[in-house]
């Protein structure tokens, strides 16, 4: 969470006509803003913070950015190509400045131009989202804004310029990761690692996906047998997991399924293996017996009631 950004965010809504639901937004995307890294909260976490449907989302979304508050930037896995979250730049940070800058500086090139890039929403059918016509878009020959006369929901339209400018593609990654990690130490160190494994061709979804596996397997473990950040990169213990390998068709949760957390949990409740007291919160305690993988009175023995 930023300071910086509830702070804006609060003030920001005043004389802006927005409804209640749209300032809801505002204010937890500003909770989600992390001051290094940015805002990039998925739609479905983002949905479930506000309590709204994600077509309600989407229309709040682009009040919010028809109002001047944000602006939102479609990204994709370097290595994959898949669809990740939705970066959302806010009206306070010094990249949200640049990129009202460069809009209007595209701007001048559009006035009679049909399909609009979906970096902007302006610009020159082929013309190269990065600027240089020499990598130019992949998606560029199709525009991601919806008619208007099927869905007034427009889809984020903007694809990021990120190297210098905004955020480094790999810094969400590495958030990504440290965020998983069960074990932190020296996040420069740690950062470092992390990058030269992706400029040596190591896939980040491949490392990050790893972790999320070695954190559930040492769930319940003493500290002492799991490995520092720093410790397990220099490892390469990625190498112990299976790389994802997505297809064209492959969805992200086909990839990497999330683990049956229930199920974990009542093998190691059946086992008499050590749970930390916060492990269990009462749905899932509810979820466990509900389903019959344990008895309630072997969850009490562990020390868990509902």
């Amino acid at each position: 969470m930023s300071n910086e950004a509830t702070h804006w965010a609060v003030k920001a809504v005043i004389g802006k006509g927005l409804n209640g639901n749209a300032k809801v937004v505002l204010w937890h995307l500003a909770d989600r803003h992390n001051p290094d890294f940015g805002c990039f909260p998925s739609q479905e976490r983002l949905a479930a913070d506000c309590e709204l449907s994600r077509s309600q989302l989407n229309v709040h979304l682009q009040a919010l950015e028809e109002a001047g508050l944000i602006r939102r930037i479609r990204r994709h896995d370097a290595q994959t190509k898949k669809r990740r979250s939705t970066m959302y730049l806010l009206g306070f940070e010094e990249a949200f400045q640049r990129a009202d800058l460069h809009c209007a500086v595209k701007s001048d090139h559009t006035a009679s131009n049909e399909n609009p890039c979906p970096e902007t929403g302006h610009g020159q059918d082929g013309e190269s989202m990065s600027g240089n016509p020499d990598e130019p878009c992949p998606e560029i020959l199709k525009s991601h804004v919806r008619k208007p006369d099927s869905n007034s929901v427009r889809e984020p339209l903007k694809e990021p310029v990120v190297r210098g400018d905004t955020v480094e593609h790999t810094d969400q990654d590495f958030y990504e990761f440290w965020q998983t990690c069960p074990r932190h130490r020296d996040r420069e160190r740690t950062r470092r690692l992390f990058s030269e494994a992706v400029d040596r061709g190591v896939s980040p979804a491949w490392i990050i996906s790893s972790m999320k596996r070695y954190r559930l397997d040492n769930l319940g473990n003493k500290p002492m047998y799991v490995a520092y950040s720093d410790t397990w990169l220099e490892a390469l213990r990625w190498e112990d997991f299976e790389a994802p390998h997505a297809t064209l068709n492959t969805l992200p949760d086909q990839i990497t399924p999330s683990p049956d957390l229930a199920t974990f949990w009542a093998s190691k409740v059946k086992a008499g293996s050590y749970i930390p007291p916060s492990a269990l919160k009462p749905a899932m305690c509810a979820e466990i017996i509900g389903r019959g993988l344990v008895t309630e009175d072997e969850l009490k023995s562990a020390g868990f009631r509902l």
